[in-house]
């Protein structure tokens, strides 16, 4: 445990979904145009622009929490506890980022879907990690940017 270590990442979670269809440009149309004439793929049913939803729709329709990854290069007896000790932030609030984050055992974060009423900011997470022997403590070894 006296070598725990973690390979720094971050996550990008967004306060405001993006949920907007967008009228984009249909491939299957564009595909066809080739051989047959707009007339013809329009009596086909196939129309030159389709409707796509927005980027975070499934993520809103599912109730899809925000999840960052599993921390890597941890060595020790298992099991290792992660706890958070710490958030930093300079921009935003980190109680109200602590309200609403999890870690797991195996260190992976998680945020409730209420993210909008976390203020946008960088927030940087300090944990410690445990297990029967050792404590190690990891400052800043996390990153989450609320835009």
């Amino acid at each position: 445990m006296e070598t725990a270590g973690y390979d720094f990442g971050s996550i990008v979670v967004c306060r405001v979904l993006d949920l907007e269809e967008q009228l984009v440009d249909n491939p299957t149309w564009q595909q066809l145009s080739a051989f047959f004439s707009s007339e013809e793929l329009e009596a086909m049913g196939i129309p030159p622009k389709m409707k796509v939803p927005g980027k975070d729709d499934k993520r809103y329709r599912l109730g899809l929490l925000w999840v960052g990854s599993m921390i890597q290069g941890m060595d020790g007896t298992k099991p290792i506890h992660v706890s958070i000790t710490n958030i930093y932030t300079e921009s935003g609030d980190p109680e109200a980022m602590r309200a609403l984050l999890n870690v797991w055992g195996d260190g992976t974060f998680q945020l409730s879907e209420d993210v909008f009423s976390i203020p946008a900011g960088r927030y940087r997470i300090s944990l410690n990690f445990c297990n029967e022997r050792y404590s190690r403590n990891m400052d800043n070894c996390f990153t989450i940017i609320v835009e």
